[in-house]
């Protein structure tokens, strides 16, 4: 074990050592390094604002339990390891509960533009991450409304804070868990009932959802939605090839046959219609 007061260490190895039946092979390390670099289980219980041990010492598979940061300006592990390791908490709502506020976020767009900007080697999260305009959920608002969010970014995810003009964490909604949701919601239903519980709901601000099936001679075929010129009030949402239900993103390129949920205002679904099949939809 190791302590940055050597007498502490000393005092926490003798007590353990007499207080255990059958007592441990304690010993005292000089440094972080001498500690874990051969560790195959490091525990860290401190309030340390800065890593306690560097990113390199850590050997592949070892285990870390970190317990001892609980606000956002304590970090005992390097942002390194966490961004190479497989986190798992013991709680959710704990963590989210002592994590404190929404920092910052890094997109794929952030980590897109660093690397346009030059080498990314040496760059820190810090370096790349947005802090202001942050796209968030409320607790409260439509699902509707985070999937228009979902779609206008092409992001995956989106954190919800507390309340609007607050940064207070509470949780995290992904794309594909509206898209799974909404999927099973409907095809549990019988078959007669399916387009009067779409039409529910759709009736939403004006807007609807859509299911379309591509059909071989659609111009739309062999194109990435990203390449498709839709209207700004719409969203291909997912995309179902055979059995398989696909999360929509901008690089997503659609096929003969796939059938599409598009999530769109009422007034453009005729144009959308014509634009993803070719037939003609009726005007509102």
């Amino acid at each position: 074990m190791f302590d940055t007061e050597q007498e502490r260490a000393d005092d926490f190895v003798e007590e353990m050592t007499g207080a255990l039946a059958s007592p441990p092979d304690l010993r005292v390390a000089t440094t972080p390094q001498q500690a874990i670099s051969e560790a195959d289980i490091i525990c860290t219980a401190t309030t340390s604002k800065t890593p306690v041990f560097d990113d390199q010492d850590v050997k592949a598979g070892a285990h870390i339990s970190a317990i001892g940061s609980y606000s956002p300006d304590m970090q005992e592990i390097p942002s390194e390891t966490v961004a190479r390791a497989r986190v798992v908490v013991d709680s959710r709502s704990a963590t989210l509960e002592e994590t404190g506020d929404l920092a910052a976020v890094v997109s794929i767009q952030d980590l897109e533009r660093a690397k346009t900007a030059g080498p990314i080697n040496d760059r820190t999260v810090a370096d790349i991450m947005t802090r202001e305009g942050l796209l968030v959920a409320y607790p409260y608002e439509p699902m509707w409304k985070a999937l228009r969010r979902l779609g206008r970014r092409d992001v995956g995810r989106l954190p919800v804070v507390e309340e609007e003009g607050s940064r207070r964490l509470v949780g995290a909604v992904r794309r594909s868990d509206i898209i799974r949701a909404y999927d099973r919601a409907i095809a549990a239903r019988a078959h007669h009932q399916h387009q009067a519980d779409v039409l529910r709901l759709g009736q939403v601000d004006g807007t609807s959802f859509l299911h379309l099936r591509i059909p071989p001679g659609s111009a739309v075929v062999g194109q990435r939605i990203s390449e498709i010129e839709l209207p700004e009030e719409c969203l291909i949402v997912s995309v179902r090839r055979g059995r398989k239900l696909h999360m929509a993103h901008g690089s997503t390129t659609l096929e003969s046959g796939d059938r599409v949920t598009v999530f769109a205002g009422y007034d453009c679904a005729p144009q959308v219609q014509r634009l993803l099949t070719g037939i003609p939809g009726d005007d509102p």
